[in-house]
């Protein structure tokens, strides 16, 4: 990472790999920027997925279901009593 090359193995939404560098890719970077303006506009995460889920907006997995794991993973484990914090 010193020499500014992307060494993880999976590509963020919004980006494609190129010759050891992150190329952006227009067509989901549009969705990243929606779900930022959505969160700037003070939606949640819950609302920003359904609206995304709604509008049938493509996953980079070619799929329309969209969810946030970590949070509905963390409702899970808080429901069990786990003492885990989450920063918002």
């Amino acid at each position: 990472m010193r020499k500014g090359t992307y060494v993880n193995p999976s590509v963020p939404c919004g980006y494609r790999f190129v010759n050891r560098e992150l190329m952006i890719r227009e067509d989901e970077a549009e969705v990243v920027r929606r779900i930022f303006a959505s969160y700037l506009a003070g939606k949640g995460i819950d609302e920003i997925a359904a609206e995304l889920t709604k509008d049938k907006v493509p996953k980079k997995d070619g799929g329309t279901k969209w969810y946030y794991r970590f949070h509905h993973r963390h409702r899970k484990h808080r429901s069990k009593g786990c003492k885990a914090s989450v920063k918002e």
